[in-house]
């Protein structure tokens, strides 16, 4: 409690004034200062207790406070103190992105906030949501210092982690949200902590994507590549980010990957032969053969960039530089013509619809999907040497089912068979009300016959 008699003083900046540092309260003053500076500063080599006697001994009019001050800062960078307290000695550190990272111990976890003790004078706090779970008490981190907050506490981020961007605080090499508001020309306007940053249209994704717009009002984390807050600019670039955590990923995938699991990927590319998918760090190939049960003739009928499938891995090789992984759609698929198939039998008459033309026969499309070979044989009983002019694409022909694989999805056709054969023809196989036509005579036996068709003599003369 303040005594009375001081506010009678007339006088108290004189009386102020006349004390100096040797009497008894302006000794204590400096060496309480004294030792709070040296260890600040990791300074042990000096006691507190012989602050007062070093106090007590100076010259009256050579020593004051603000001398006891700068001797007990001699050397210190003030700045770099102000700012982030020099560490204990032994405390690892090293840079990232020019931030400074340090190793701390995890010591308690209270209301979403992580505490974490770089020594027993240095502590700091990490939102407890940048972890993916919660950290076990006792572990060592590996944490990124953003600032000293005003009770002296270390401002933690865990490395990579996205951040709540704090303009004051922003650095090149964060990882932060913003929110797409603006497309141009070049790429993305997001706005970070109120400021609007340009992300060039090549860092948005790892991919190329045909229209940007569809980014508007999306949340993106991102990285800052470059800062210049005095002039407001800021570029940042979301790619950096996807392909941190598609490395980080990758291995791990192809650790669990293996043959025959069914994976949940998203198309990233469409070629001719098959379609690229990410299966969240790698790609696999779904050849044209495995995207659906029916033939594809263009796999960018079947699926788009973009699109996600469920697909069972068929094989990971890993004997040349990249691993190369085959996957497969239809195996997830049910197969329409196996119940089809099902439902036919040999010797029912069906039409069919031509879908194309070889030099063997023709592929009729009998149903959805369901497709058999009527061979060139099987047309006209009749000799055909050319199929295009008795057949036409797209034109619907009655058949007869000969025979049908299901095993191998294979159905024999024939387009005769509902015909009547030629008049010439019926003896080869009967005739119609079963009698045998008589056999044609062969050339050589007529002219023998004709030859020897008079009376025959025996005898030698």
């Amino acid at each position: 409690m303040t005594d009375p008699a001081q506010h009678s003083d007339p006088h108290p900046a004189d009386a102020e004034s006349e004390k100096t540092p040797d009497t008894p309260a302006a000794a204590d003053t400096a060496a309480e200062i004294d030792a709070a500076m040296r260890a600040s500063i990791g300074d042990s080599s000096s006691e507190p207790s012989a602050a007062p006697a070093s106090a007590s001994s100076a010259d009256d009019g050579g020593s004051n406070l603000e001398d006891e001050i700068a001797a007990a800062l001699a050397g210190v960078d003030l700045m770099a103190l102000a700012d982030e307290p020099a560490p204990p000695a032994g405390t690892r550190i090293n840079l990232q992105d020019g931030r400074r990272t340090r190793t701390g111990t995890v010591v308690l976890i209270r209301d979403g906030d992580v505490m974490v003790e770089f020594g027993p004078k240095r502590q700091g706090v990490c939102p407890l949501s940048q972890f993916s779970e919660p950290p076990a008490i006792g572990s060592d981190q590996e944490f990124l210092v953003e600032r000293l907050d005003a009770e002296g506490l270390f401002v933690l981020s865990v490395p990579g982690a996205v951040q709540k961007a704090d303009w004051g605080s922003l650095e090149v090499g964060q990882t932060v949200e913003g929110r797409v508001t603006g497309v141009n020309k070049g790429g993305l306007e997001v706005e970070v902590s109120h400021h609007t940053g340009f992300m060039p249209a090549g860092q948005i994704d790892i991919r190329h994507i045909p229209d940007i717009s569809v980014m508007l009002g999306e949340k993106i984390s991102c990285r800052v590549t470059q800062l210049d807050k005095k002039r407001d600019r800021l570029v940042l670039s979301r790619r950096v980010v996807l392909e941190e955590e598609r490395a980080a990923n990758a291995e791990k995938i192809l650790a669990e990957l293996q043959p025959g699991q069914r994976r949940t990927v998203v198309v990233t590319s469409v070629q001719q032969y098959g379609a690229f998918a990410d299966l969240g760090g790698v790609d696999g190939l779904i050849h044209v053969t495995e995207l659906a049960h029916e033939r594809v003739r263009d796999p960018g009928d079947v699926v788009k960039v973009g699109d996600t499938l469920d697909v069972v891995v068929t094989k990971i090789d890993t004997s040349g530089e990249q691993t190369k992984i085959g996957l497969s759609r239809k195996a997830v698929l049910s197969d329409p013509r196996s119940e089809i198939m099902n439902t036919l039998e040999a010797g029912a008459t069906v039409a069919g619809t031509v879908r194309k033309i070889a030099d063997f026969g023709a592929f009729l499309e009998i149903s959805e999907g369901v497709e058999g070979l009527l061979h060139i044989s099987e047309v006209s009983h009749r000799r055909i040497d050319r199929l295009d002019r008795e057949l036409r694409v797209g034109e619907v022909v009655q058949v007869k089912i000969l025979s049908i694989d299901a095993d191998r999805g294979r159905i024999s056709l024939s387009k005769k068979a509902l015909e009547e054969r030629p008049a010439s023809e019926k003896g080869r196989g009967g005739r119609d009300d079963g009698a045998s036509a008589a056999r044609p005579e062969d050339p050589i036996m007529k002219k023998l016959r004709a030859k020897f068709s008079g009376d025959l003599k025996g005898g030698l003369g």
